[in-house]
């Protein structure tokens, strides 16, 4: 089994890499169980993740599409505890999703290790 990692770090607003991260995600699990991909946000990208995020004032495209993306695969996603803390976020704050993991930084590093390809994005 191939397996992939998309790391994300950039602010979903004002640039589109981090629904493009999921995009990308969301084809290589449409390619069925012969490949595990999984994707991490770190940084400014836990953002996306907030729930009940007004676009509008920004004028930006609204994060539902990229977001309805992670039901129709079921993505494995992590969010680096550090970059919450450091943004004042919490578990609470972020989208109710079942595959939804709050991961420290040694956790990252023991998933990093464990895959075959890696994406920083």
């Amino acid at each position: 089994m191939k397996s992939i990692l998309i790391c994300c770090d950039k602010s979903p607003h004002g640039t589109n890499i981090t629904a493009e991260a999921l995009r990308i995600a969301s084809g290589f699990l449409g390619l069925g169980p012969t490949i595990d991909c999984k994707i991490v946000f770190d940084e400014d990208a836990v953002y996306f993740l907030v729930k009940n995020t007004n676009t509008g004032g920004l004028k930006v495209d609204p994060l539902t599409e990229p977001l309805e993306l992670l039901d129709l695969v079921d993505a494995e996603i992590f969010v680096i505890e550090r970059a919450l803390k450091e943004r004042g976020l919490t578990r609470e704050d972020l989208i109710d999703y079942s595959n939804l993991n709050i991961i420290t930084t040694a956790e990252l590093a023991r998933i990093v290790m464990g895959v075959s390809t890696a994406f920083h994005m």
